[in-house]
């Protein structure tokens, strides 16, 4: 099993929580829908593979 290696944030989403993807190693890639600021605060910390955070028009 590989876990988690993309994931979509909502546009109802403008708040994602410190340490929420800390423990997704595998994740690669985020997409967000929001096309308002999105704090991320230290959602991501421990992510390193991801390489790309998109904001999809």
């Amino acid at each position: 099993m590989s876990g988690i290696t993309n994931i979509t944030i909502p546009e109802n989403i403008s708040i994602i929580e410190s340490s929420a993807f800390a423990l997704c190693k595998n994740l690669t890639n985020v997409t967000t829908c929001s096309r308002r600021y999105l704090n991320t605060a230290n959602a991501f910390e421990n992510c390193d593979k991801l390489t790309d955070i998109f904001v999809s028009p």
